[in-house]
């Protein structure tokens, strides 16, 4: 083998070297003779890597060589900063802004994975990374939504005249800024007030968002010849499956006073509202006074603890019927365990301690060693594990791009 990445190949554990001959073979014979020999050395020994540790960055190679040798031989793939596609300003059709959405999404998750392999990443790198492009990619896809539909029926507006927006509610791991590599979005789709549409065809403002929102679940959740955008999942929104794709404000405060549950004040904790720039001061006002006081109480709830109790119960006979043993997210002493200690006590003590109010897990960990709710090496512990089972969960995710939280168990994904 004479090409300049054999010996770098040759470099990798004997497990790897055929999966890296053979996705390195395909690559060639796919783009016309990749070739990396004007590429440092450092470069070739990442992208050897790079084709051992994950068949979907190998296709993504495949489909977008080119743009991949060019930034990495600039060192913008290096860099920091996320490579997205230019999204549209200007209105282009359906199609066309599908497929952008979806390479969008393929060179932002090929470069973070990237920057890990290549050792260019520090601990938290990868999620907050794919949460940053989750969040403006979902704020394209509203905004071209949004351009298209207001041709139809103007912009919604209340009694009072003022324009009114829609706003998405960031809830699990995207909420915190920890997307995994094959996450689904977890969201909630909220609007501030009342009112109808100023265009020539005249909607009410809740038909209106409503077709907003259904659209924007279209264009990130259709699988086409690009894959999907993001598996988009509402169903944390009031009343589930069986709710409205869209609440107003008012609603939601009605539900969580008469309908909210524990559990929901415990998923809440980690809604992050995204909105446009035009709605940011609605943004504010719905967390200022109608999650953050739903969550958190400002006096000692003492029926919290039995809430708990019993979800806590929950998720260990969940772990016992299922042998959950090697599963790093939902197994004992996994992730969703150390989840679980962290929002608990934001629960707990979070309503008289403001600065516990925080929707992400490493955040809030150090708030609680501040504030003695945790001791000081018992913080340092969850977040080191944490830190280690979210490395190993993106690693064995990108591997195939499967939303799976098992270790492998052929011995080449092991390797």
């Amino acid at each position: 083998m004479s090409d300049p990445l054999a010996k770098e190949i040759s470099a990798l554990p004997s497990e790897l070297q055929n999966v890296a001959i053979d996705a390195w073979s395909e690559i060639r014979e796919r783009t016309a003779g990749a070739d990396t020999s004007d590429w440092p050395d450092n470069d070739r020994s990442a992208l050897a890597r790079l084709l051992a540790c994950s068949e979907y960055a190998c296709s993504v190679c495949r489909r977008d060589w080119q743009w991949f040798s060019e930034a990495v031989l600039d060192g913008s793939l290096a860099a920091g900063k996320a490579l997205l596609a230019t999204t549209t300003q200007s209105l282009q059709d359906e199609a066309t802004f599908k497929a952008q959405l979806r390479i969008s999404r393929h060179r932002a998750s090929l470069q973070l994975l990237w920057r890990e392999i290549a050792g260019l990443a520090g601990p938290g790198d990868m999620i907050a990374g794919l949460s940053d492009a989750a969040d403006q990619l979902l704020l394209s896809a509203l905004e071209w939504v949004i351009q298209d539909v207001e041709g139809r029926y103007g912009k919604p507006r209340d009694d009072d005249g003022n324009e009114v927006g829609l706003l998405i509610a960031a809830m699990g791991k995207l909420g915190g800024r920890e997307l995994n590599f094959s996450s689904d979005i977890d969201i909630v789709f909220l609007y501030a007030s009342e009112g109808a549409t100023d265009g020539p065809r005249e909607l009410s403002a809740h038909e209106y968002f409503t077709r907003v929102a259904r659209r924007v679940i279209k264009l990130l959740d259709d699988v086409t010849e690009y894959g999907f955008a993001y598996r988009v999942d509402t169903r944390l929104r009031p009343f589930g499956d069986s709710g409205p794709i869209v609440t107003g404000f008012a609603a939601l405060e009605t539900y969580l006073l008469t309908q909210g549950r524990y559990w929901e004040r415990y998923a809440w904790i980690k809604a992050r509202l995204i909105s446009r720039a035009t709605d940011s001061q609605a943004a504010t006002a719905l967390q200022e006074q109608i999650v953050s006081p739903f969550i958190y109480r400002r006096y000692l709830d003492y029926s919290v603890f039995d809430a708990l109790r019993e979800m806590k119960m929950l998720i260990e006979a969940e772990v016992k019927s299922n042998q959950l043993a090697s599963n790093i997210k939902l197994g004992p002493g996994g992730i969703r365990e150390v989840e679980f200690i962290v929002q608990s006590l934001q629960l707990v003590h979070g309503g008289r301690n403001r600065n516990l109010q925080l929707t992400s897990l490493e955040d809030a960990l150090t708030e609680l060693v501040q504030c003695r709710a945790l001791p000081v090496d018992a913080g340092d512990g969850l977040r080191d594990a944490y830190r280690l089972l979210r490395a190993v969960e993106n690693v064995i995710q990108a591997i195939r791009e499967q939303q799976t939280h098992d270790i492998p168990t052929s011995d080449t994904d092991r390797a």
